[in-house]
């Protein structure tokens, strides 16, 4: 869908999005507002929303994995559609967690879900993960049966199938994203990031050797991809991987970041051991995404990096 196509279908429409205080969920906002949309946010608590300073939104408070205040908020709102990305971003791979991290990831969105088709809600768009495929075999397809090694994939994988059970249940146009590893202006919390903070501070970087192969979209990229499956007709009751459609090896991604910098630090490859269960290859095929939504990534891995460090040069 060409980005007129998608202002075209987007103005005017009443829509909320979870999470709009994080990082994906406040350029969704960002973008719907910019399409002509009447954004409604739902953060925690207002002070998990600046991201979200300055623009037109409505925000409403409160905690999702409360099923009455997602029923109030969803009462508030009453929109057409619901981009779905509230949830616990802790990957740790600890049985420990199992509780606290289903109950943001599964429970939150059984209760918004059940919630929007309370008020009628015409579209829902699940977030999920690149995570839900865990210990499969990549390049993962959208049909690989989903082999999850942590709480928050766990997580995921039950919300994506409780989503598209409600779907064909109910009768309302549910689809699911799984979007890569995205990276980007502001994002905090992984390698691209960590390694630009280390070079602005001049502190040598440790990791591991960074032989893993893995999936990066860019976070532009990944926004129009969603809001292709939002305004498609044909995602109905469909899972999209919204990836790059190929695997990058680590070590040349955290050296393309030093370089990007001008080569502040030294990173220091294999001064630390791997996570536990690990995958070496670990990327998507988003081959569907491009022939049902003539949706592909447009931003090339280095000129990403290279906006990604402009901003945070700009604004440490």
């Amino acid at each position: 869908m060409s980005s007129s196509d998608l202002k075209k279908y987007y103005k005017n429409k009443r829509v909320l999005v979870t999470g709009a205080g994080g990082f994906i969920g406040s350029f969704l906002a960002r973008r719907l507002i910019a399409c002509g949309a009447e954004v409604f946010a739902a953060v925690q608590a207002r002070e998990h929303a600046n991201r979200l300073r300055d623009t037109a939104v409505q925000l409403h408070e409160g905690d999702l994995t409360d099923a009455a205040t997602a029923r109030k908020i969803l009462s508030d709102t009453r929109p057409n559609i619901v981009f779905n990305t509230a949830s616990s971003v802790n990957t740790e791979r600890d049985f420990k967690l199992l509780d606290s991290i289903v109950q943001r990831t599964y429970c939150l969105t059984h209760n918004v879900l059940v919630a929007s088709i309370s008020v009628s809600t015409e579209r829902f768009i699940q977030f999920g993960s690149i995570d839900e495929y865990g210990t499969a075999k990549a390049p993962f397809l959208e049909s690989l049966h989903e082999e999850p090694y942590s709480p928050y994939s766990l997580g995921k994988v039950m919300a994506t199938h409780e989503v598209l059970a409600v779907g064909r249940m109910s009768g309302v146009h549910t689809s699911v994203v799984r979007p890569a590893a995205t990276f980007g202006p502001s994002k905090e919390g992984m390698l691209i990031p960590n390694l630009v903070r280390s070079g602005l501070e001049g502190k040598d970087f440790d990791m591991n050797p960074g032989e893993q192969v893995r999936d990066l979209v860019y976070i532009d990229d990944l926004i129009e991809g969603v809001l292709a499956v939002g305004a498609s007709e044909h995602a109905r009751g469909e899972i999209f991987n919204l990836g790059s459609g190929r695997g990058y090896n680590i070590k040349e991604v955290a050296e393309m970041v030093n370089t990007a910098m001008g080569n502040p630090i030294r990173i220091n490859f294999g001064a630390k051991p791997y996570r536990p269960l690990d995958p070496m290859e670990f990327y998507m095929d988003s081959s569907k995404a491009r022939r049902v939504l003539g949706w592909e990534t447009k931003t090339d891995l280095k000129k990403g990096i290279e906006k990604t460090v402009a901003w945070f040069r700009d604004n440490q």
